[in-house]
């Protein structure tokens, strides 16, 4: 029986020691955890700071990038243009 004892008491103490590292290392996941929460609620206060809505940032970039397309194959047109009325005047002074 003394055997079956100290085995059992063996198995205790591993397995407490086993309890102890975990609940340890759940308190270490608890507190990154919270450190990560509030990341997000302090980049979600700055995107509303700068006027988006965290819930349709996505989308309000995509609408973004293509107002962005657009002015940019407007510019790109007015400087074609530009560029057509420039030529003749360049070969009067060449």
């Amino acid at each position: 029986m003394d055997i079956e004892t100290e085995d059992i008491e063996a198995r205790y103490k591993r397995l407490s020691t086993k309890r102890e590292s975990l609940v340890a290392s759940k308190m270490k996941l608890d507190a990154e955890l919270a450190v990560r929460r509030k990341a997000l609620r302090d980049a979600m206060e700055e995107c509303k700071k700068q006027g988006f809505d965290p819930d349709t940032l996505a989308e309000d970039i995509k609408k973004m990038r293509e107002v962005l397309v657009v002015k940019l194959n407007v510019f790109e047109a007015d400087l074609l243009d530009v560029e057509e009325q420039i030529k003749p005047l360049l070969k009067e002074i060449e």
